[in-house]
């Protein structure tokens, strides 16, 4: 005695379907993997950096200091404006980002629009300090968009 069970016609494609998305979903997930692992090709590429005389000759700003918070949950960072035209066409671009790169663990801390303030010829920007994975005596570098600014040393914020 033999079984076989025949689908409707309307549904004959169903198991082919299927199929397909599950062979383009493992290939997603490969892609995914390949793409933004540590292994990656991608993950491992230098990240282009300026020096910080370059900062201040190309895009007219100076960046004064690196801190953190006394309780330790945010950081902040002190830019002098030199050149106001330079700096402006870095400042007001709305596709580039702020932040701090820190290098040994690839993390990146972002500012959001409401932590950016202009004072004096001056811009300040804090950035929440997630975990307190910024400490006072490390390097991180400052970026702007794809620009890493050289290396800074952490200051510890006493106020």
């Amino acid at each position: 005695m033999e079984f076989t069970m025949k689908l409707p016609e309307e549904n004959q494609n169903i198991p082919n379907f299927i199929l397909i998305v599950i062979i383009m979903g493992s290939m997603l997930v490969g892609f995914l993997y390949l793409t933004w692992s540590e292994n990656s090709v991608f993950y491992q590429v230098e990240k282009p950096k300026i020096t910080h005389s370059e900062l201040e000759e190309l895009h007219g700003l100076r960046i004064e200091y690196v801190s953190v918070s006394p309780d330790g949950s945010y950081v902040e960072y002190g830019l002098a404006v030199v050149n106001p035209i330079k700096a402006n066409q870095l400042m007001e671009d709305p596709n580039v980002t702020f932040g701090i790169w820190i290098e040994e663990s690839d993390t990146h801390l972002m500012v959001k629009d409401e932590e950016v303030v202009r004072n004096c010829g001056n811009i300040y920007l804090q950035l929440e300090n997630s975990g307190g994975i910024v400490q006072p005596g490390m390097d991180v570098n400052i970026v702007f968009g794809n620009l890493f600014v050289e290396s800074i040393l952490v200051q510890q914020n006493y106020n």
